[in-house]
């Protein structure tokens, strides 16, 4: 009978993992899926701000259809960084943007297979320890080969980088400007 328990408590926890790493990009994102998963969680922790490191400031200007990757990408440098300045280790949104490929500070190409198990992962997983590999629990920042970002992907990086500092402002214009300039092209 305990046996049996342990196996239906791998089953679940194993659910669970799956639920949320199917789950993972959607929090990023901006749809009716991932305003109610931050709602969900918002109420769950009590954190109001949740819903301002995702994507949903640019509701109705911005498609939501392939916004975010479905798998978690990197900059081994920023992590590496990160870790050296004894800050908190953090996937930034920016690198989950899906027309993103590169890292605009470092001017490489994003990761998104572990360098020593080559695994790749969703962004939210059950156990997610930011700049580990859920797999191998190995670092993911560092000297990790790389190939330096395309001309095109570097200026992809920058401006959609520059989008998500300028936030307030596109989360105005979202509001009032885009609805109103669609009404007047709506009456042409």
């Amino acid at each position: 009978m305990e046996l049996r328990g342990a196996v239906l408590g791998n089953d679940l926890n194993n659910r669970l993992s799956e639920l949320t790493a199917a789950m993972g990009a959607a929090f990023n994102g901006e749809n009716e899926t991932s305003r109610k998963l931050i709602s969900v969680l918002a109420d769950l922790t009590k954190r109001t701000e949740l819903a301002e490191g995702t994507m949903s400031f640019c509701a109705g200007l911005i498609s939501p259809r392939r916004l975010v990757s479905v798998r978690q990408r990197w900059c081994p440098d920023c992590l590496a960084e990160m870790r050296a300045a004894e800050q908190e280790v953090y996937y930034p949104l920016l690198w989950q943007i899906f027309s993103v490929n590169a890292c605009p500070q470092h001017r490489r190409t994003l990761a998104s297979r572990c360098p020593h198990c080559r695994h790749e992962f969703s962004p939210l997983r059950a156990q997610t320890h930011p700049g580990l590999c859920p797999k191998c629990m190995q670092w993911l920042g560092g000297d990790a080969p790389a190939a330096p970002a395309s001309e095109w992907n570097q200026r992809m990086a920058v401006a959609v980088a520059a989008l998500l500092e300028n936030r307030a402002v596109v989360t105005a214009a979202t509001t009032t400007c885009f609805p109103a300039n669609l009404r007047v092209l709506s009456q042409h």
